[in-house]
């Protein structure tokens, strides 16, 4: 199971903020499948407190970044044959 999926099982009822969801790929939107990557949580979670409502931070358990896939990654998952 993806990061994502996991911690959303783990906690049905958190807050999901997708940044930029609209420039994914048309696949990416229909299929809801996408590729997480650590990044600086520390420089996200600044971001977040600086364009949130005061205290919004606080109620975050965690952080994911997503980042769209390179075309070279996608072509390998399409031709990954179960």
């Amino acid at each position: 199971m993806g990061q994502l999926a996991e911690k959303v099982r783990r906690k049905p009822f958190g807050l999901v903020l997708l940044d930029e969801f609209e420039r994914a790929r048309a696949g990416v939107i229909d299929r809801k499948t996408g590729q997480v990557t650590e990044a600086n949580k520390e420089a996200v979670r600044q971001g977040v407190k600086m364009l949130s409502p005061p205290g919004l931070i606080n109620w975050l358990d965690d952080l994911v970044v997503f980042h769209s896939l390179a075309e070279e990654s996608v072509l390998q998952i399409v031709n990954v044959r179960p």
